[in-house]
């Protein structure tokens, strides 16, 4: 106790003493082993790197699509191959008759064609015939290999200028186009490394089937919610501190079962199981630009001054209705302000205006594609497209590393 203490530090309580002589050399051990600890904590916490990462939330992989227009209104006049069939580069697609005069051409063409169907090449027809000649037509190609896609609604509608006729969609190039956003999102841009996770293919008739394995909702089709619903419709549902309501419909079911494969089975009426939720692709941005919803208070003294003048003769001078129905009448506004929401996109440095303003929402809209896409996600996509439906994924792309010590202390 000598040798650890001076006299006058000793206490006097003997347990104490004891205690002290006895475990002494074990505390200094446990606080130089603290102070170690605390310091190779901070050591690994600014060594240790994680990623930057921006994302967005149920983006729709589709296919990459090349799309057929022209400049001027146009209206098909006959597809020369059926929709989800595959061409080749240069193969003609659709025959359209393009601008205005030559449609109007052609559906007094097509009355002329109809009338003669029902009676037949009567003399009026033939003159009919020879004073509404059809109008020439417009042979569209492929411009790439690949599957043609052409709504059936393009089919019998006058189309605006530039509005897609037909496409060539490429289910081996899958694409998606997301709306990135998070605290990195100025450091991202093109040719980073995007993680593609939480694949949801879109269920048949709202079922979702979840279990010990992945499995597809496919397997029990729209039956289990039809007989759901002819069982259910017009029972009474009870709410907690709520009035009781009746069942009108039923919008989804989820099925939660124990289901183990084992091998075997038929492969001519295999159904591909879904992904499972942590199963990820990566794709790479090959498009992308800034986007800012941004509000601004200080506008440029011309500016401003002109948009005073405009809310002086818009409302100065102006009579109104009071909702008690008396008419009053509106002076001029005196000390006019105003806050301007506006969107915003990349600069290109040629514009000398510059104006403050504060940042409401920060994203940037990126165009991403799928690196070596599975050949179960290919048929997937191609299957929920010929159904109408999304297959839908969640994004992250990475924007940067840094210390996990620096995105401790910005969160705190």
């Amino acid at each position: 106790m000598k040798q650890v203490f001076p006299p006058d530090w000793r206490t006097q309580n003997r347990l104490k003493r004891r205690f002290y002589a006895k475990y002494m050399r074990g505390l200094e051990l446990a606080g130089y082993l603290l102070v170690f600890g605390v310091f190779a904590a901070f050591i690994y916490a600014f060594n240790y790197q994680v990623d930057d990462l921006v994302t967005a939330d149920k983006v729709a992989i589709q296919p990459f699509a090349q799309p057929l227009s022209v400049s001027d209104s146009s209206r098909i006049v006959r597809a020369l191959v059926e929709d989800f069939d595959e061409v080749k580069k240069g193969q003609p697609l659709v025959e359209v008759v393009v601008g205005p005069a030559a449609i109007q051409q052609y559906e007094a063409w097509q009355a002329v064609q109809d009338l003669a169907a029902k009676v037949g090449q009567t003399d009026e027809v033939k003159r009919l015939s020879s004073l509404y000649p059809r109008p020439p037509v417009q042979t569209l190609s492929a411009i790439a290999a690949g599957t043609v896609r052409i709504d059936a609604a393009n089919l019998t509608k006058t189309l605006d200028p530039k509005a897609e006729i037909a496409r060539v969609v490429d289910y081996r190039d899958l694409r998606l186009t997301a709306s990135l956003s998070g605290q990195t999102i100025p450091q991202a841009k093109v040719g980073q490394m995007a993680r593609v996770s939480s694949i949801v293919i879109e269920p048949d008739g709202g079922t979702l089937f979840r279990g010990t394995d992945s499995i597809s909702g496919k397997l029990l089709g729209d039956g289990l919610k039809k007989l759901l619903a002819k069982r259910l419709a017009g029972a009474e549902v009870r709410l907690r501190d709520d009035i009781p309501l009746k069942v009108s419909d039923v919008s989804e079911v989820q099925v939660d079962a124990s289901v183990h494969p084992r091998p075997g089975g038929d492969a001519n009426h295999a159904v591909p199981l879904d992904p499972p939720s942590g199963y990820a692709v990566e794709a790479q941005v090959v498009e992308g630009s800034p986007s800012a919803t941004v509000q601004v208070a200080d506008l440029p003294a011309d500016v401003a001054e002109q948009a005073r003048a405009a809310v002086t003769s818009a409302v100065g001078g102006k009579s109104v209705r009071r909702l008690d129905g008396s008419v009053a009448q509106f002076g001029t506004p005196g000390d006019v302000h105003m806050v301007v929401k506006l969107k915003a996109t990349q600069a290109d440095g040629a514009n000398s205006t510059v104006l403050n303003g504060a940042s409401l929402t920060r994203t940037f809209e990126a165009q991403l594609k799928v690196l070596s896409p599975p050949s179960f996600l290919i048929d997937a996509v191609r299957e929920a497209d010929r159904a109408g439906k999304p297959v839908t994924a969640h994004v992250e792309l990475r924007t940067g590393r840094r210390a996990i010590a620096l995105l401790l202390l910005r969160k705190s």
